[in-house]
């Protein structure tokens, strides 16, 4: 997920703290936070989660193709790059 959100300082602060501790598991992948006039501050975030495979299966989504079959897009890079 990439998300703007825009809010006052504490606010942004109490939903950065509330993603550490929620119950999913998130990881923050990037976190930009500059300002804005009237005491607003902008924050850019970049997270990921992931489904345990009982939920993933639950879900009804499909499932994530493996590296290496014909349904894995070729351009996509590896993690990190």
């Amino acid at each position: 997920m990439d998300a703007s959100i825009t809010g006052s300082y504490p606010q942004i602060m109490r939903f950065v703290n509330s993603l550490e501790r929620n119950q999913n598991f998130f990881v923050i992948r990037g976190l930009t936070l500059s300002s804005q006039q009237g005491g607003l501050v902008n924050l850019r975030l970049q997270v990921s989660t992931w489904l345990r495979p009982a939920d993933a299966a639950a879900s009804g989504l499909p499932p994530t193709p493996q590296p290496g079959s014909a349904s894995t897009p070729s351009n996509l890079g590896k993690e990190g790059e």
